[in-house]
């Protein structure tokens, strides 16, 4: 039940490896200063009342293996810096307000197992750098953003990734055929977009609810899963 702002004296503990804040009061800005923090491995800042941007200090510190901001207030957009963080595996920075395009920076992370944008207001397209994470395995989910344009097939080259939320945005066009070929692929989701098409080919989205499929414009393909047939 800690309250009040985040002292800037944090970073003048330059042995800290590890800052777990979560689910308390904090309010005010993430201070700068922890950027000095040069061996840290683990930020957890989740659950409080932040504001503001994520100051670009953070980007540079390059021990860390886990940064958690999620379900704070923080704003702003997602600086191209975050790209800095090439020895980062988690990365989550959901239920914010961050708002923006998502940048192509992000596919310089080349170490990151899961990555969790989601519950943002990030808009545009999704970068087709994303699809270099090849690392990716455990998540990539973008849902509830206001992303636009299609599903790149870049996406496809993450032959590692186990779950993929891309719901509740503004994707259209078709899901790529490449998809086909992402055969580690267990739970997706990409209902409440502008959709069409046949869906892969795969266990992932053949076995999929229709709550996963759901208010697109024209999926079609698994009729026992509640969508229409594909004209031949």
């Amino acid at each position: 039940m800690l309250y009040g702002e985040i002292s800037k004296d944090w970073g003048n503990c330059q042995n800290l490896t590890a800052l777990y804040l979560s689910g308390n009061g904090i309010t005010g800005r993430i201070p700068s200063e922890l950027g000095k923090l040069k061996i840290l491995r683990e930020l957890d800042l989740r659950s409080n009342y932040l504001v503001g941007e994520i100051p670009n200090e953070l980007f540079n510190l390059s021990s860390l293996i886990r940064l958690d901001v999620r379900n704070n207030k923080l704003t702003g957009g997602l600086s191209s810096q975050v790209g800095m963080l090439i020895n980062l595996p988690h990365l989550d920075l959901s239920t914010n307000n961050f708002t923006g395009p998502i940048p192509k920076q992000l596919g310089d992370c080349s170490s990151l197992l899961s990555l969790n944008l989601s519950r943002n207001s990030f808009n545009e397209r999704i970068p087709f750098q994303v699809g270099s994470l090849d690392s990716l395995q455990i998540m990539l989910d973008l849902s509830r953003n206001e992303l636009t344009g299609e599903i790149l097939s870049a996406l496809s080259k993450l032959k590692k990734l186990e779950i993929l939320n891309l719901s509740h945005n503004k994707l259209s066009g078709s899901i790529p055929s490449s998809f086909d070929q992402m055969l580690s692929l267990t739970t997706v989701d990409v209902s409440y977009n502008e959709l069409s098409g046949p869906i892969p080919n795969i266990k992932a989205f053949q076995d999929a609810p229709f709550d996963a499929l759901k208010h697109n414009e024209g999926l079609c393909g698994n009729i026992s899963r509640g969508l229409q047939p594909c004209n031949s």
